[in-house]
């Protein structure tokens, strides 16, 4: 475009009334509105103001309040709300109720400490035990967004009494839908922190939930709040008699929503059960109530989900189903865990689906032979031999973990042994002694060690005597450039530590050295020169720095 032509167009578009620059800016600020329109959506959705102008029609007197204006937090007429409040007229209780709470619902940064320090909680908390239907509405709605609050606020709603009266109008049969919600809500918000856990526990709000639960069909809207409010409370830490008091109905009411389409539930559904399949304590007894109640199948079908936020608490839960009994184990496989997670590893490149996938091989090829054996028949070595050399820091050491349990678990089946061995996992290994982390380092020091002593028992005239240690002060090196991949030999050194391990290059030139010292176990330096060799000296007995 020649200046001749530039210069008409420039001319064109004056003479219309049309710059260039100002319609740039006119869309820069309609995309900023556009985005702030978006975020003030998700923020009345978060507190449940989308529903407010089907369910609340205004009133006469409501038409002429003045308008509540917020700056710097400086609030309008707010002393009228406050004596409102206090007023023995029901009218202008409600008035003052209904601006307290589009108060909280409407602020970008709603002003709880100011209404705390008002003085207001202990009439919102009265008011909730009020005859009149809507003021009881206005009450719950508003302790329900303060409770959304720091630990001091719920702290304040608390002292106030709010958590009684909150079960006794689960309890009450003539409570309106909309009025179990904000309370269903508010007793979910009380939950969120693990300090007032046991406090609602105590409360016996947990049996009016599961109530509620049961008198809904599975098309009703309460069923989300219901399923987040569960949630919160499957982290309750109590006793072992209480737990299995409340566990059962718990997992009758899971086992129900599991089932159900929508994606919410679900999330919050399997959160819930990932907090049940966890822990030290009772582990396996957990895991198998989880078990029994035929959830398995269902588990399998979420690992695929589309929505990646249920797939993450389904893969942790599957992850603690993997660490149960042998027999346990033995359900998840014969429901196809092994080749989901081969669908999962290719066809996702998420980070954390990956790391969760690896996880529960991991924790699969920490039990008996005939896991390994189920591992290696999927063709799930190669796999996760190709993450280490090709995926993010954490889903290789993942990998390894799962590497190395199948080495430890397999010394003593020459045949599952040769497999892994054959598959190549040898060289990846290694390639991971260069991460930074002392645990991994340990756990591939000792996979290599399990290696030997089995190339050693296995060369051995009369395997027998030697299948277990092949001797306190043994030394053997793996070279690299052996013809088959790897070679056993036989040399004597005088171990000074625990570990000693020695990498040389050609007779004596520089290489690296790794070893225990006062401070903890050092890591390699790194060296131009790849080594020849590497040179491991064994203790006794392997010891147990592997990932259950």
């Amino acid at each position: 475009m020649n200046s001749v032509q530039i210069q008409r167009k420039k001319s064109f578009k004056s003479n219309r009334v049309f710059d260039v620059d100002l319609l740039f800016q006119n869309r820069q600020k309609q995309n900023i509105e556009i985005r702030r329109q978006l975020r003030d959506d998700i923020i009345f959705k978060h507190r449940n103001l989308s529903s407010l102008n089907e369910k609340y029609i205004p009133q006469a007197e409501e038409i002429h309040e003045p308008k509540l204006i917020i700056r710097n937090l400086k609030i309008e007429n707010f002393s009228e709300m406050v004596q409102g409040v206090y007023s023995n007229n029901l009218e202008r209780q409600l008035i003052s109720m209904r601006k307290f709470r589009k108060l909280l619902a409407e602020a970008r940064v709603p002003p709880i400490q100011q209404i705390i320090d008002a003085g207001v909680i202990p009439k919102f908390v009265e008011f909730l035990q009020s005859n009149h239907i809507h003021l009881k509405i206005e009450s719950s709605w508003a302790l329900k967004n303060i409770l959304a609050g720091s630990i001091d606020h719920i702290k304040v709603v608390v002292n106030a009494g709010a958590l009684p009266i909150f079960v006794q109008l689960l309890q009450n049969e003539s409570c309106t839908d909309e009025i179990r919600e904000h309370v269903i809500w508010a007793i979910g918000n009380i939950s969120s922190d693990e300090i007032f856990c046991d406090l609602v526990f105590r409360s016996g709000a947990l049996k009016c939930l599961l109530y509620v639960l049961n008198q809904l069909k599975d098309d009703h809207p309460l069923i989300l709040t219901l399923a987040r409010t569960i949630c919160n409370l499957c982290r309750v830490k109590i006793s072992e008699t209480e737990w299995w008091s409340w566990m059962a109905p718990v997992l009758v009411a899971l086992s129900r929503m599991i089932h159900l389409n929508d994606d919410d539930i679900l999330y919050f559904t399997c959160l819930a059960l990932s907090y049940l399949s966890d822990g030290e304590f009772y582990r396996i007894q957990r895991i198998q109530a989880i078990i029994n109640t035929g959830m398995c199948p269902r588990l399998m079908e979420l690992m695929i989900h589309k929505n990646f936020n249920v797939q993450i608490p389904v893969l942790k839960c599957v992850k603690n189903i993997s660490t149960g009994s042998d027999s346990q184990v033995k359900i998840i496989l014969h429901c196809g865990v092994l080749n989901l997670i081969k669908d999962l590893l290719v066809s996702t490149l998420h980070r954390m689906i990956r790391k969760e996938a690896c996880s529960i091989v991991s924790a699969i090829a920490s039990g008996s032979a005939h896991r390994i054996q189920a591992i290696l028949d999927a063709g799930m070595i190669p796999f996760l031999i190709n993450l280490t050399r090709n995926s993010d820091f954490i889903t290789k050491k993942e990998a390894t973990w799962a590497i190395c349990s199948a080495i430890r678990i397999s010394y003593h089946q020459p045949y599952l042994i040769r497999q892994i061995i054959n598959s190549g996992c040898i060289q990846s290994m290694i390639d991971m002694l260069d991460c930074k982390e002392t645990e991994i380092i340990f756990a591939i020091l000792e996979a290599i060690q399990t290696i030997l002593r089995f190339g050693e028992s296995a060369k051995t005239p009369n395997n027998q005597e030697n299948d277990g240690d092949p001797g306190g002060s043994t030394d053997f090196t793996l070279h690299h450039n052996s013809p088959t991949g790897f070679q056993f030999l036989h040399q004597p050194i005088i171990p000074f530590g625990a570990f000693h391990f020695k990498t040389v290059g050609e007779f004596g030139s520089p290489g690296l050295i790794l070893q225990n010292d006062q401070n903890g176990f050092r890591l390699p330096v790194e060296t131009s020169q790849k080594p020849d060799a590497y040179y491991f000296p064994f203790v006794n007995q392997p010891s147990n720095h592997f990932k259950s």
